[in-house]
């Protein structure tokens, strides 16, 4: 299809909306001041039992809407789990990781993240406070959307997953920019050409917690048994990727930064 020079400007934004790929190290600010005892069930020291943060992560992940069309959909998630000021309540950071982005500008590697409160007490979905989702962060398409049970949020969006409805993050065609209402927050005309659709199915990407930034629990993602052939993984450069490692993914962000980014610090409100 030949575009109108009215998009012109939009597809310059596009071609920008490659996010930040500089080698950012951890700062001593991202590590705990005051880390709780290692035991054989907190490796990563943050008070948590390790297994049960991959089991909360895994729990209450959103109906996670890939399109249908998309061309390259090819991913896996990344968490960090951490304990709040609220008894109960824990945050969620989910980076989720692709093969590819295919859409315009595209690149080697991409990844895209969101974030949730989480009241532990109260099974999934309902469990879920908020959601905050930032797409193509630190880029010129940057966009930001949020839903919860906060004050000023609006109740979050769900599609029928078996008959049940879940609360949503809706994933943008190819660009995979993250998006918590597909109708409102991610439209061809005001996010930088991306689309987003409603999938019959959730995605379910593997999911592995790789702990904190100063303990962590991964640090080769392809001997962890995550970026591997077996998972469809196809780019030599993306292989033994360390999360923690102060690298940019590929063509997308730098995921040690992205995990301890305080704008995905997601509020307590109960």
């Amino acid at each position: 299809m030949r575009l109108t020079s009215s998009l012109s400007p939009m597809l310059l934004l596009v071609a920008g909306c490659s996010q930040t790929t500089q080698p950012m190290p951890l700062s001593p600010a991202s590590c705990s001041s005051s880390p709780a005892p290692q035991t054989a069930s907190d490796q990563d020291r943050d008070g948590l039992d390790d297994a049960m943060e991959l089991a909360w992560a895994q729990q209450y992940l959103p109906y996670l809407s890939i399109s249908p069309e998309d061309a390259c959909p090819t991913a896996g998630i990344i968490v960090r789990v951490t304990p709040t000021s609220v008894a109960g309540l824990v945050r969620i950071r989910y980076d989720v990781l692709y093969n590819d982005d295919c859409g315009l500008g595209s690149h080697i590697g991409d990844d895209e993240r969101f974030a949730m409160t989480v009241d532990t007490s109260t099974p999934p979905p309902d469990g879920i406070v908020t959601i905050k989702a930032v797409s193509h962060k630190g880029s010129e398409c940057e966009r930001e959307s949020d839903c919860g049970r906060c004050p000023g949020q609006s109740a979050c969006a769900t599609l029928l997953d078996n008959g049940t409805a879940r609360f949503a993050v809706w994933v943008s065609r190819d660009k995979h920019g993250n998006y918590v209402d597909a109708h409102s927050t991610c439209q061809f005309d005001n996010t930088c050409l991306d689309d987003c659709d409603d999938s019959s199915m959730p995605a379910h990407p593997p999911i592995v917690n790789v702990g904190e930034p100063c303990y962590p629990l991964v640090s080769d993602l392809t001997t962890q048994g995550f970026i591997t052939t077996d998972n469809g993984w196809t780019h030599p450069s993306l292989f033994n990727y360390d999360p923690w490692g102060g690298q940019p993914f590929g063509g997308g962000s730098v995921i040690a930064t992205d995990l301890t980014d305080p704008d995905f610090d997601t509020p307590t409100c109960q």
